[in-house]
Protein backbone atom coordinates (compact mmCIF):
# COMPACT_ATOMS: atom_id res chain seq x y z
CA UNK A 1 0.00 0.00 0.00
CA UNK A 2 1.49 3.30 -1.10
CA UNK A 3 1.45 6.17 1.37
CA UNK A 4 0.87 9.64 -0.01
CA UNK A 5 3.39 12.15 1.35
CA UNK A 6 2.68 15.82 1.79
CA UNK A 7 5.03 18.37 0.15
CA UNK A 8 6.50 19.15 3.59
CA UNK A 9 7.22 15.46 4.26
CA UNK A 10 8.84 15.12 0.84
CA UNK A 11 11.13 18.08 1.55
CA UNK A 12 12.03 16.65 4.96
CA UNK A 13 12.80 13.28 3.40
CA UNK A 14 14.96 14.94 0.75
CA UNK A 15 16.84 16.87 3.47
CA UNK A 16 17.49 13.62 5.36
CA UNK A 17 18.87 11.91 2.23
CA UNK A 18 21.08 14.90 1.36
CA UNK A 19 22.37 15.14 4.96
CA UNK A 20 23.34 11.46 4.97
CA UNK A 21 25.06 11.76 1.58
CA UNK A 22 26.99 14.89 2.62
CA UNK A 23 28.04 13.28 5.91
CA UNK A 24 29.07 10.09 4.09
CA UNK A 25 31.22 12.12 1.70
CA UNK A 26 32.91 14.05 4.54
CA UNK A 27 33.62 10.79 6.40
CA UNK A 28 34.89 9.01 3.28
CA UNK A 29 37.06 11.99 2.33
CA UNK A 30 38.83 11.81 5.67
CA UNK A 31 38.87 8.10 6.45
CA UNK A 32 38.86 6.24 3.12
CA UNK A 33 40.31 8.44 0.37
CA UNK A 34 44.12 8.50 0.11
CA UNK A 35 45.94 9.76 1.99
CA UNK A 36 43.75 8.36 4.75
CA UNK A 37 43.80 9.94 8.19
CA UNK A 38 43.59 8.51 11.69
CA UNK A 39 45.49 8.98 14.94
CA UNK A 40 48.86 7.42 15.76
CA UNK A 41 49.21 4.90 18.58
CA UNK A 42 50.39 6.42 21.87
CA UNK A 43 50.95 2.99 23.39
CA UNK A 44 47.32 2.31 24.33
CA UNK A 45 46.29 0.15 21.38
CA UNK A 46 47.74 -3.09 22.76
CA UNK A 47 45.23 -3.04 25.63
CA UNK A 48 42.34 -3.70 23.24
CA UNK A 49 44.10 -5.29 20.25
CA UNK A 50 46.22 -8.03 21.83
CA UNK A 51 43.22 -9.75 23.49
CA UNK A 52 41.64 -9.89 20.02
CA UNK A 53 44.78 -11.15 18.28
CA UNK A 54 45.88 -7.96 16.51
CA UNK A 55 49.52 -6.86 16.56
CA UNK A 56 51.63 -4.09 15.07
CA UNK A 57 53.55 -4.84 11.87
CA UNK A 58 56.25 -2.26 12.60
CA UNK A 59 59.62 -3.03 14.21
CA UNK A 60 60.54 0.65 14.53
CA UNK A 61 59.50 2.57 17.65
CA UNK A 62 59.45 5.85 15.65
CA UNK A 63 57.10 4.38 13.06
CA UNK A 64 54.89 2.53 15.51
CA UNK A 65 54.22 5.19 18.13
CA UNK A 66 53.22 8.85 18.09
CA UNK A 67 54.58 9.94 14.71
CA UNK A 68 52.49 8.07 12.15
CA UNK A 69 49.22 6.21 11.72
CA UNK A 70 49.82 2.48 11.32
CA UNK A 71 47.33 1.18 8.80
CA UNK A 72 47.99 -2.56 8.55
CA UNK A 73 47.97 -4.92 11.52
CA UNK A 74 48.95 -8.58 11.65
CA UNK A 75 47.08 -11.44 13.29
CA UNK A 76 48.52 -13.32 16.25
CA UNK A 77 47.60 -15.17 19.45
CA UNK A 78 44.87 -13.83 21.73
CA UNK A 79 46.65 -12.42 24.76
CA UNK A 80 44.69 -11.60 27.91
CA UNK A 81 45.39 -8.16 29.37
CA UNK A 82 42.82 -8.06 32.17
CA UNK A 83 41.31 -5.05 30.45
CA UNK A 84 37.96 -4.52 28.75
CA UNK A 85 36.57 -1.65 26.73
CA UNK A 86 33.39 -1.51 24.71
CA UNK A 87 35.65 -0.38 21.87
CA UNK A 88 36.55 -4.07 21.55
CA UNK A 89 32.97 -4.78 20.48
CA UNK A 90 33.48 -2.50 17.49
CA UNK A 91 36.89 -4.03 16.80
CA UNK A 92 35.14 -7.40 16.53
CA UNK A 93 32.77 -5.85 13.98
CA UNK A 94 35.83 -4.45 12.20
CA UNK A 95 37.43 -7.89 12.10
CA UNK A 96 34.28 -9.33 10.55
CA UNK A 97 34.08 -6.54 7.98
CA UNK A 98 37.78 -6.85 7.19
CA UNK A 99 37.44 -10.57 6.45
CA UNK A 100 34.47 -9.93 4.16
CA UNK A 101 35.62 -6.82 2.30
CA UNK A 102 39.38 -6.45 2.47
CA UNK A 103 40.30 -10.03 1.55
CA UNK A 104 43.76 -9.47 2.97
CA UNK A 105 46.19 -11.35 5.20
CA UNK A 106 46.35 -8.20 7.33
CA UNK A 107 43.82 -6.14 9.22
CA UNK A 108 43.26 -2.77 7.55
CA UNK A 109 42.44 -0.06 10.10
CA UNK A 110 40.15 1.47 7.48
CA UNK A 111 37.75 -1.30 8.56
CA UNK A 112 37.37 0.58 11.86
CA UNK A 113 36.61 3.78 9.97
CA UNK A 114 33.92 1.96 8.00
CA UNK A 115 32.33 0.45 11.12
CA UNK A 116 32.23 3.78 12.95
CA UNK A 117 30.90 5.57 9.85
CA UNK A 118 28.18 2.99 9.13
CA UNK A 119 27.01 3.32 12.73
CA UNK A 120 27.08 7.12 12.67
CA UNK A 121 25.05 7.64 9.48
CA UNK A 122 21.69 6.34 10.85
CA UNK A 123 22.08 8.72 13.80
CA UNK A 124 22.64 11.60 11.36
CA UNK A 125 19.51 10.62 9.42
CA UNK A 126 17.42 10.55 12.61
CA UNK A 127 18.98 13.78 13.87
CA UNK A 128 18.17 15.59 10.61
CA UNK A 129 14.56 14.42 10.71
CA UNK A 130 14.19 15.46 14.36
CA UNK A 131 15.79 18.89 13.97
CA UNK A 132 13.59 19.80 11.01
CA UNK A 133 10.43 18.59 12.72
CA UNK A 134 11.14 20.24 16.06
CA UNK A 135 12.86 23.45 14.97
CA UNK A 136 11.51 23.97 11.48
CA UNK A 137 13.48 23.84 8.24
CA UNK A 138 15.35 27.14 8.65
CA UNK A 139 16.56 26.74 12.22
CA UNK A 140 16.90 22.97 11.92
CA UNK A 141 19.18 23.13 8.88
CA UNK A 142 21.31 25.90 10.43
CA UNK A 143 21.89 23.76 13.53
CA UNK A 144 22.57 20.71 11.36
CA UNK A 145 25.18 22.65 9.34
CA UNK A 146 26.90 23.68 12.60
CA UNK A 147 26.83 20.08 13.81
CA UNK A 148 28.52 18.95 10.59
CA UNK A 149 31.18 21.66 10.81
CA UNK A 150 31.93 20.96 14.46
CA UNK A 151 31.46 17.23 15.01
CA UNK A 152 32.64 15.95 11.62
CA UNK A 153 35.83 17.96 12.04
CA UNK A 154 39.09 16.03 11.66
CA UNK A 155 39.86 16.65 15.34
CA UNK A 156 37.04 14.25 16.21
CA UNK A 157 36.59 12.03 13.15
CA UNK A 158 40.24 10.94 12.81
CA UNK A 159 39.65 8.80 15.92
CA UNK A 160 37.33 6.63 13.81
CA UNK A 161 40.37 5.14 12.04
CA UNK A 162 41.89 3.98 15.32
CA UNK A 163 41.44 1.58 18.22
CA UNK A 164 41.11 4.39 20.78
CA UNK A 165 38.12 4.25 23.14
CA UNK A 166 37.45 7.89 22.25
CA UNK A 167 35.92 6.62 19.00
CA UNK A 168 33.12 4.62 20.66
CA UNK A 169 32.68 7.44 23.20
CA UNK A 170 32.10 10.03 20.44
CA UNK A 171 29.76 7.68 18.58
CA UNK A 172 27.83 6.89 21.78
CA UNK A 173 27.43 10.55 22.71
CA UNK A 174 26.12 11.28 19.22
CA UNK A 175 23.47 8.57 19.63
CA UNK A 176 22.66 9.63 23.19
CA UNK A 177 22.09 13.23 22.10
CA UNK A 178 20.05 12.20 19.05
CA UNK A 179 17.92 9.71 21.00
CA UNK A 180 17.31 12.29 23.75
CA UNK A 181 15.98 15.09 21.55
CA UNK A 182 13.95 12.62 19.44
CA UNK A 183 12.39 11.03 22.53
CA UNK A 184 11.10 14.45 23.55
CA UNK A 185 8.94 14.55 20.43
CA UNK A 186 5.55 13.69 21.90
CA UNK A 187 4.04 13.14 18.43
CA UNK A 188 6.10 10.00 17.78
CA UNK A 189 4.29 6.68 18.24
CA UNK A 190 4.92 5.08 21.64
CA UNK A 191 6.52 2.00 20.07
CA UNK A 192 9.08 4.18 18.29
CA UNK A 193 9.86 6.07 21.50
CA UNK A 194 10.31 2.83 23.47
CA UNK A 195 12.74 1.63 20.79
CA UNK A 196 14.67 4.89 21.09
CA UNK A 197 14.74 4.50 24.86
CA UNK A 198 16.35 1.08 24.45
CA UNK A 199 18.89 2.62 22.06
CA UNK A 200 19.62 5.30 24.68
CA UNK A 201 20.38 2.70 27.34
CA UNK A 202 22.45 0.59 24.95
CA UNK A 203 24.72 3.48 24.02
CA UNK A 204 24.83 4.68 27.64
CA UNK A 205 26.30 1.28 28.54
CA UNK A 206 28.72 1.38 25.61
CA UNK A 207 29.83 4.84 26.70
CA UNK A 208 30.51 4.17 30.37
CA UNK A 209 32.29 0.90 29.56
CA UNK A 210 34.50 2.48 26.90
CA UNK A 211 37.00 3.97 29.36
CA UNK A 212 37.28 3.98 33.14
CA UNK A 213 37.26 7.79 33.36
CA UNK A 214 34.06 8.02 31.32
CA UNK A 215 32.23 5.87 33.88
CA UNK A 216 32.24 8.98 36.10
CA UNK A 217 29.40 10.31 33.96
CA UNK A 218 27.10 7.35 34.70
CA UNK A 219 24.99 9.26 37.30
CA UNK A 220 24.11 11.91 34.68
CA UNK A 221 23.17 9.27 32.11
CA UNK A 222 21.12 7.42 34.71
CA UNK A 223 19.19 10.58 35.58
CA UNK A 224 18.59 11.56 31.96
CA UNK A 225 17.55 7.99 31.13
CA UNK A 226 15.13 7.97 34.01
CA UNK A 227 13.59 11.33 33.05
CA UNK A 228 13.26 10.27 29.42
CA UNK A 229 11.75 6.96 30.47
CA UNK A 230 9.12 8.62 32.62
CA UNK A 231 8.20 10.88 29.68
CA UNK A 232 7.69 7.82 27.45
CA UNK A 233 5.97 5.40 29.83
CA UNK A 234 3.05 5.80 32.17
CA UNK A 235 3.81 6.41 35.85
CA UNK A 236 3.02 2.83 36.91
CA UNK A 237 5.22 1.48 34.11
CA UNK A 238 8.24 3.60 34.98
CA UNK A 239 9.50 1.71 38.02
CA UNK A 240 11.64 -0.58 35.92
CA UNK A 241 13.21 2.54 34.38
CA UNK A 242 14.46 3.59 37.80
CA UNK A 243 15.80 0.10 38.48
CA UNK A 244 17.48 -0.16 35.09
CA UNK A 245 19.00 3.32 34.98
CA UNK A 246 20.22 3.50 38.56
CA UNK A 247 21.18 -0.13 39.22
CA UNK A 248 22.68 -1.10 35.88
CA UNK A 249 24.47 2.13 34.98
CA UNK A 250 25.62 2.87 38.54
CA UNK A 251 26.86 -0.67 39.16
CA UNK A 252 28.73 -0.76 35.85
CA UNK A 253 30.32 2.62 36.57
CA UNK A 254 31.46 1.51 40.03
CA UNK A 255 32.88 -1.67 38.54
CA UNK A 256 34.81 0.26 35.88
CA UNK A 257 36.08 2.94 38.25
CA UNK A 258 37.24 0.47 40.92
CA UNK A 259 38.31 -2.19 38.45
CA UNK A 260 41.20 -0.25 36.91
CA UNK A 261 44.14 -2.66 36.47
CA UNK A 262 46.92 -2.01 38.98
CA UNK A 263 49.51 -0.96 36.38
CA UNK A 264 47.19 1.61 34.80
CA UNK A 265 46.34 3.10 38.19
CA UNK A 266 50.04 3.32 38.94
CA UNK A 267 51.04 5.24 35.86
CA UNK A 268 48.06 7.59 36.41
CA UNK A 269 49.39 8.35 39.91
CA UNK A 270 52.91 8.77 38.58
CA UNK A 271 51.76 11.25 35.92
CA UNK A 272 49.55 13.12 38.39
CA UNK A 273 52.59 13.80 40.56
CA UNK A 274 55.47 14.20 38.12
CA UNK A 275 53.54 15.60 35.13
CA UNK A 276 51.07 17.49 37.29
CA UNK A 277 51.98 18.73 40.76
CA UNK A 278 55.72 19.02 40.18
CA UNK A 279 55.23 20.82 36.86
CA UNK A 280 53.48 23.62 38.75
CA UNK A 281 55.83 23.52 41.74
CA UNK A 282 58.66 26.06 42.13
CA UNK A 283 60.46 23.59 44.41
CA UNK A 284 59.82 19.90 43.55
CA UNK A 285 62.13 18.73 46.38
CA UNK A 286 59.96 20.38 49.02
CA UNK A 287 56.74 19.06 47.55
CA UNK A 288 58.03 15.50 47.48
CA UNK A 289 59.05 15.79 51.13
CA UNK A 290 55.57 17.12 51.99
CA UNK A 291 54.07 14.06 50.32
CA UNK A 292 56.43 11.68 52.15
CA UNK A 293 58.42 10.83 49.02
CA UNK A 294 62.20 10.75 48.73
CA UNK A 295 63.24 14.15 47.27
CA UNK A 296 65.87 12.46 45.08
CA UNK A 297 63.04 11.70 42.66
CA UNK A 298 62.70 15.43 41.91
CA UNK A 299 64.80 14.77 38.78
CA UNK A 300 61.70 13.06 37.32
CA UNK A 301 59.67 16.29 37.42
CA UNK A 302 58.04 17.01 34.08
CA UNK A 303 58.39 13.43 32.83
CA UNK A 304 55.56 11.02 32.16
CA UNK A 305 55.50 7.32 32.99
CA UNK A 306 56.64 6.20 29.55
CA UNK A 307 59.66 8.50 29.44
CA UNK A 308 61.31 6.80 32.42
CA UNK A 309 63.54 3.72 32.18
CA UNK A 310 61.18 0.70 32.59
CA UNK A 311 63.75 -1.17 34.68
CA UNK A 312 63.79 1.73 37.14
CA UNK A 313 60.08 2.47 37.30
CA UNK A 314 59.13 -1.22 37.61
CA UNK A 315 61.80 -1.95 40.22
CA UNK A 316 60.85 -3.08 43.71
CA UNK A 317 62.69 -0.09 45.19
CA UNK A 318 60.55 2.43 43.31
CA UNK A 319 57.44 0.41 44.06
CA UNK A 320 58.14 0.75 47.79
CA UNK A 321 59.42 4.33 47.64
CA UNK A 322 56.59 5.75 45.52
CA UNK A 323 53.68 3.54 44.49
CA UNK A 324 53.18 2.01 47.94
CA UNK A 325 53.10 5.47 49.52
CA UNK A 326 51.12 7.67 47.12
CA UNK A 327 47.38 7.43 46.56
CA UNK A 328 45.03 9.74 44.68
CA UNK A 329 43.91 11.03 48.08
CA UNK A 330 47.52 12.11 48.78
CA UNK A 331 47.55 13.94 45.45
CA UNK A 332 44.29 15.65 46.33
CA UNK A 333 45.67 16.70 49.72
CA UNK A 334 48.75 18.20 48.07
CA UNK A 335 46.55 20.31 45.83
CA UNK A 336 44.66 21.46 48.94
CA UNK A 337 47.98 22.50 50.53
CA UNK A 338 48.91 24.41 47.38
CA UNK A 339 45.75 25.56 45.56
CA UNK A 340 47.98 27.75 43.37
CA UNK A 341 49.31 24.54 41.80
CA UNK A 342 45.82 23.47 40.84
CA UNK A 343 45.08 26.94 39.50
CA UNK A 344 48.17 26.66 37.32
CA UNK A 345 47.06 23.22 36.12
CA UNK A 346 43.65 24.65 35.20
CA UNK A 347 45.27 27.50 33.29
CA UNK A 348 47.52 25.11 31.34
CA UNK A 349 44.61 22.78 30.58
CA UNK A 350 42.29 25.57 29.39
CA UNK A 351 45.02 26.85 27.09
CA UNK A 352 45.50 23.32 25.72
CA UNK A 353 41.75 22.76 25.30
CA UNK A 354 41.61 25.05 22.26
CA UNK A 355 43.16 22.19 20.28
CA UNK A 356 41.33 19.04 19.23
CA UNK A 357 44.33 17.30 17.67
CA UNK A 358 47.03 16.19 20.10
CA UNK A 359 50.40 17.81 19.48
CA UNK A 360 52.01 14.44 20.22
CA UNK A 361 50.14 12.27 17.71
CA UNK A 362 50.30 12.25 13.92
CA UNK A 363 47.33 11.69 11.60
CA UNK A 364 48.93 10.28 8.44
CA UNK A 365 50.69 7.09 7.40
CA UNK A 366 54.43 7.37 6.90
CA UNK A 367 53.98 6.35 3.25
CA UNK A 368 51.91 9.52 2.68
CA UNK A 369 55.18 11.46 2.75
CA UNK A 370 54.32 13.95 5.49
CA UNK A 371 56.71 14.84 8.34
CA UNK A 372 56.18 13.15 11.71
CA UNK A 373 53.15 14.27 13.78
CA UNK A 374 51.44 16.00 10.84
CA UNK A 375 47.78 16.78 11.51
CA UNK A 376 44.95 16.36 9.06
CA UNK A 377 43.90 19.40 7.04
CA UNK A 378 41.11 17.64 5.16
CA UNK A 379 38.10 18.95 7.08
CA UNK A 380 39.37 21.10 9.93
CA UNK A 381 37.56 24.44 9.81
CA UNK A 382 36.41 24.07 13.40
CA UNK A 383 39.87 23.03 14.57
CA UNK A 384 41.32 26.14 12.96
CA UNK A 385 38.70 28.41 14.54
CA UNK A 386 39.34 26.92 17.96
CA UNK A 387 43.11 27.25 17.63
CA UNK A 388 42.62 31.01 17.22
CA UNK A 389 41.94 31.13 20.97
CA UNK A 390 38.13 31.27 20.82
CA UNK A 391 38.05 29.25 24.04
CA UNK A 392 41.70 29.73 24.95
CA UNK A 393 41.56 31.79 28.14
CA UNK A 394 40.20 31.19 31.61
CA UNK A 395 38.03 34.36 31.55
CA UNK A 396 36.44 33.42 28.20
CA UNK A 397 35.87 29.86 29.39
CA UNK A 398 34.29 31.15 32.60
CA UNK A 399 32.05 33.50 30.59
CA UNK A 400 31.00 30.61 28.36
CA UNK A 401 29.93 28.53 31.36
CA UNK A 402 28.21 31.49 33.00
CA UNK A 403 26.23 32.14 29.81
CA UNK A 404 25.16 28.50 29.73
CA UNK A 405 24.13 28.57 33.39
CA UNK A 406 22.22 31.80 32.78
CA UNK A 407 20.45 30.19 29.83
CA UNK A 408 19.57 27.18 32.02
CA UNK A 409 18.22 29.41 34.80
CA UNK A 410 16.17 31.69 32.51
CA UNK A 411 14.72 28.78 30.58
CA UNK A 412 13.87 26.80 33.71
CA UNK A 413 12.25 29.60 35.70
CA UNK A 414 10.89 31.96 33.02
CA UNK A 415 10.20 29.94 29.87
CA UNK A 416 9.67 26.23 30.61
CA UNK A 417 6.00 25.26 30.84
CA UNK A 418 5.88 21.52 30.10
CA UNK A 419 7.63 18.37 31.25
CA UNK A 420 9.46 18.22 27.92
CA UNK A 421 10.81 21.74 28.49
CA UNK A 422 12.00 20.79 31.97
CA UNK A 423 13.82 17.70 30.67
CA UNK A 424 15.53 19.71 27.92
CA UNK A 425 16.87 22.13 30.52
CA UNK A 426 18.01 19.33 32.82
CA UNK A 427 19.91 17.71 29.95
CA UNK A 428 21.65 21.03 29.25
CA UNK A 429 22.67 21.32 32.91
CA UNK A 430 23.88 17.70 33.00
CA UNK A 431 26.07 18.33 29.95
CA UNK A 432 27.66 21.36 31.61
CA UNK A 433 28.39 19.48 34.83
CA UNK A 434 29.60 16.39 32.96
CA UNK A 435 32.10 18.44 30.95
CA UNK A 436 33.54 19.93 34.16
CA UNK A 437 33.87 16.49 35.75
CA UNK A 438 35.78 15.21 32.72
CA UNK A 439 38.00 18.31 32.83
CA UNK A 440 38.99 17.91 36.47
CA UNK A 441 39.25 14.12 36.20
CA UNK A 442 41.81 14.59 33.41
CA UNK A 443 43.89 16.89 35.63
CA UNK A 444 43.70 14.68 38.71
CA UNK A 445 44.23 11.47 36.76
CA UNK A 446 47.14 12.36 34.48
CA UNK A 447 48.37 15.89 35.07
CA UNK A 448 49.56 17.52 31.86
CA UNK A 449 50.45 14.22 30.24
CA UNK A 450 48.72 14.05 26.82
CA UNK A 451 46.33 16.67 28.12
CA UNK A 452 44.92 17.57 24.67
CA UNK A 453 43.84 13.98 24.02
CA UNK A 454 42.46 13.58 27.54
CA UNK A 455 40.36 16.73 27.10
CA UNK A 456 38.78 15.54 23.84
CA UNK A 457 35.56 14.49 25.57
CA UNK A 458 35.50 17.76 27.53
CA UNK A 459 35.71 19.62 24.23
CA UNK A 460 32.98 17.45 22.70
CA UNK A 461 30.57 18.13 25.57
CA UNK A 462 31.42 21.82 25.56
CA UNK A 463 30.75 21.96 21.82
CA UNK A 464 27.36 20.34 22.39
CA UNK A 465 26.58 23.10 24.92
CA UNK A 466 27.60 25.65 22.29
CA UNK A 467 25.12 24.13 19.82
CA UNK A 468 22.39 24.32 22.47
CA UNK A 469 23.16 28.00 23.09
CA UNK A 470 22.98 28.77 19.37
CA UNK A 471 19.67 26.90 19.08
CA UNK A 472 18.26 28.90 21.99
CA UNK A 473 19.41 32.18 20.46
CA UNK A 474 17.76 31.24 17.16
CA UNK A 475 14.56 30.40 19.04
CA UNK A 476 14.73 33.74 20.88
CA UNK A 477 15.31 35.63 17.62
CA UNK A 478 12.38 33.87 15.96
CA UNK A 479 10.06 34.73 18.84
CA UNK A 480 11.16 38.37 18.87
CA UNK A 481 10.58 38.56 15.11
CA UNK A 482 7.04 37.23 15.57
CA UNK A 483 6.31 39.33 18.65
CA UNK A 484 7.28 42.73 17.21
CA UNK A 485 4.62 42.83 14.45
CA UNK A 486 2.01 41.67 16.97
CA UNK A 487 3.00 44.44 19.37
CA UNK A 488 2.79 46.95 16.55
CA UNK A 489 -0.64 45.63 15.58
CA UNK A 490 -1.84 45.94 19.19
CA UNK A 491 -0.62 49.55 19.37
CA UNK A 492 -2.39 50.47 16.15
CA UNK A 493 -5.63 48.95 17.41
CA UNK A 494 -5.35 51.00 20.59
CA UNK A 495 -4.94 54.20 18.55
CA UNK A 496 -7.94 53.32 16.47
Amino acid sequence: MLVSLSPGQKITGLCVILAVLIAAFILAFQLLIEPITGVADNGDFHRVTHPLGLYSTSDSYEDRYFNYLERYWQFGPHESRGFFSSQQVLILLGLGLNSLVMKSAFFDIVSMGLVHSFLLLPAIALLTFTLINRLGKFRGLIILALIFIIFLDSGYITYFNTFYSEAIAILSLFYLATASITLLNQELPKRARVSLLIIFYLFALLFITSKNQFALLAPFLAWIGYRLGVSVLKAQESRWIIALSVTLLASMSVYFILGVPKQYAQFNRFNSVFSGILVSSPDPHTDLVEMGIDPKFATLAGKDYWEVDPDFILSEDFQIAFFDKVTFFDIFKQYLRHPEYFADQILRAVQSSVFLASDELGHYEKTAGFPPITHSHKFNLWSNLRSNQIFGSVPLTAIFYLLNLLAVAVKRFRIDKTQVNFIETEIHLCLLLASLIIFFAALMGDGQNEIIKHLLLFNFLRDVCLIILVAQLLWLGENIRIALPLQSLGTNKTKL
